[in-house]
Order: structure tokens, then sequence, then C-alpha cells
């Protein structure tokens, strides 16, 4: 399922449906109850980074400073990863970066569903923000975005970069990690929904890409582009090279591209006959 809607916002009570209209209250239930059932110890302690990347996490009262991570040998990306990444009502997740990044990517490693009723904020840098976390993504009505251009949530197994991956789980050479994203490796397992105003700046976009997506609040992005992408098959979403236009292939299973690691949790099924779409965006707009 896509929705892409450029120049507005997308909110699913534009489309006057009183099944949409029902769901989107069964839904809102859900998210609450997610986050109600989240366990004590991930709330107290939300954010806990990876071993891998340096990153480091600094509490003062409710905002969490996140520095450190992994520099590409080109200086245009930064890495981050977490074993648990999560926000409650009032917290923020503060992301420090110099203003020559152009990117910050973040995984979350710990098989457990990311929950964010808070802030994420980035500082210092106008940089495109990117959170993937195989095992879900769940924003509640409180969640919010401060940052300065544009922003991505996946379930994405992999973030592609030229001949190399980001992978989601396991060992990456981030030095080598050069240039901007140019494709994702999408699987149907993974759940994003939004409960809150996710919002960025005129002429960026906001992008939610997962196994199955639902939203629930609201999607700005003045000037900008929306996107919602709800997977139909596992398989490789590329970024194209004119930058306004995707094309999910899924021809080519994922299982062919090399150097992208899986979990066990996350099987990988071969596809007998080739599909694919496109979506063309707005020409003055690149997704990324």
């Amino acid at each position: 399922m896509l929705f892409c809607q450029p120049d507005r916002a997308f909110n699913p009570l534009c489309h006057d449906s009183s099944v949409l209209r029902e769901s989107r209250h069964l839904l809102f239930f859900a998210v609450m109850t997610a986050i109600a059932l989240t366990p004590t110890p991930a709330i107290a302690n939300p954010i806990v980074p990876g071993t891998d990347t340096n990153t480091r996490v600094t509490q003062t009262d409710n905002q969490f400073d996140i520095d450190g991570g992994m520099r590409s040998l080109d200086g245009t990306n930064l890495f981050h990863t977490f074993e648990s990444f999560g926000l409650t009502q009032a917290q923020i997740a503060n992301f420090l970066a110099n203003p020559d990044l152009e990117n910050i990517l973040t995984r979350i490693t710990g098989g457990d569903v990311s929950v964010i009723d808070g802030l994420l904020q980035v500082s210092g840098s106008e940089a495109n923000l990117f959170l993937m976390n195989p095992a879900g993504i769940l924003f509640g009505e409180n969640a919010r975005l401060n940052v300065g251009a544009s922003f991505m949530a996946t379930t994405a197994s992999g973030i592609g970069f030229g001949n190399g991956w980001l992978s989601a789980t396991g060992s990456n050479d981030y030095g080598a990690l050069l240039g901007h994203p140019d494709r994702l490796a999408v699987t149907t397992t993974g759940s994003l929904v939004n409960g809150g105003v996710l919002q960025v700046p005129d002429g960026h976009s906001l992008s939610l890409v997962g196994g199955t997506v639902i939203n629930t609040g609201a999607l700005l992005a003045p000037e900008g582009q929306v996107v919602m992408l709800a997977t139909p098959d596992d398989g490789v979403l590329e970024f194209g090279g004119d930058g306004y236009s995707l094309s999910l292939n899924v021809g080519r299973p994922i299982s062919d591209w090399p150097n992208l690691n899986y979990s066990p949790e996350m099987p990988i099924e071969e596809k007998k006959s080739p599909k694919q779409f496109r979506i063309r965006l707005s020409q003055r707009f690149s997704l990324l």
C-alpha cells in the first residue's frame, strides 16, 4: 500500500470512510496498549547503545544526548548502533552532529520494538535522519520530530550504499559506506505505526517504509514529500538515479545481494515471479 501526497500532510481522516475511521480508533488503542505493555526496565533505561560504533548516550533529566558513532571515510555519513531505543512522553533523543554531515543512520539490533512517545532531535547539523529497526517501530501520540532535513523510519533489514550495505544485524564496514543511501532491503515482517504528529522542514521528505505501515496520526512535509510504503514482498527498494523516483524490484531476491546479514528471525523467501512497481514523486523533491 502506498500513500504519496506532495505538498500536503497525510492524515487518514482526509479519506471519508467509516471503516477507516473505525480502524483509526482500533489502531490507536493498539499503539497505546503496546506502550503500556513495554517492560518497565526498557522505560527506565530506554536508550542503550551498542558496542560496535562507539556511540555514547548521556542523560540529563529527560534529555538523552547521543554522540560518538562511526563515520564513513568520506565523512558524509554517521552511524549509530543501539541495543534498544525508545522514549516516553516528554523525553528527548538529541543526536549531536557536525555541520558537514549529510546523513545520520541508526540501527536497533536488540530484537525489541522501538516505542517512541517523545521527541527525536538533531542538533548541530541539517543531516537526514534514518531510524531502522526490523523488529518494528511504534510512534505514540506524543511523538514529534525536530530535524533539519528529511526523516525515514523503516523496518528494513538493510540500507544500501553503492556496493555495500548497512545491515540491521551483525557487523558492518562503516568506513566503506560512502555517499548517499540508494536502496533498502525490505521484508514483510516488521510493522511501523505512527500515532503522533511527525513533521519535517519545508521541501524535505518524511518516509515510513515497512512490512506493515499504519498512520493514525499526522505526517507533515510542507512543500515536500510524504511517503508511506507497505512492501508487498521481500525485495530491494531502489532509489531512482533521477532522485525523484522509487522502484521496488522483488524479482531479484534480497538473498542475492552480497554483504547483507540476516537474523534467523527474519527468513528470506525466494520469489518465483518478478514483480515491480515504480513510484514517481514530484520532480522538485527527492526522497532522501
